[in-house]
């Protein structure tokens, strides 16, 4: 199964449609929470319901910092995996597009 890789910074709802649409398609889901905070703990929440693993920074890092813990995650977790793909948590890119870019 492909794993797909969304940093998020104070996410709005989108993100929870989206990680819906990406297991809906049988990708697995890493969601780094770059800091967002208590106010946001809701959409993590309802990330978690979708089966999506949610990693947690403290403090805000910044994408950079959020993508090198999400492929840190996957080199330690998923040390078989063939690779990721990094998508928006915006709900800009839509998962027949992902898949597209996995094959």
């Amino acid at each position: 199964m492909d794993l797909v890789l969304i940093p998020a910074y104070e996410p709005d709802e989108a993100l929870i449609g989206l990680t819906q649409r990406l297991r809906g398609e049988n990708f697995s889901v890493l969601v780094v929470d770059d800091g967002s905070g208590e106010n946001y703990a809701d959409i993590f929440d309802a990330v978690r319901e979708n089966d999506a693993t949610v990693v947690t920074h403290l403090k805000n890092r910044g994408k950079g910092a959020a993508l090198k813990t999400a492929f840190t995650w996957f080199l330690e977790n998923r040390p078989d995996g063939l690779g990721v793909v990094t998508v928006d948590g915006d709900d800009q890119h839509h998962p027949a597009d992902t898949r597209n870019c996995t094959e």
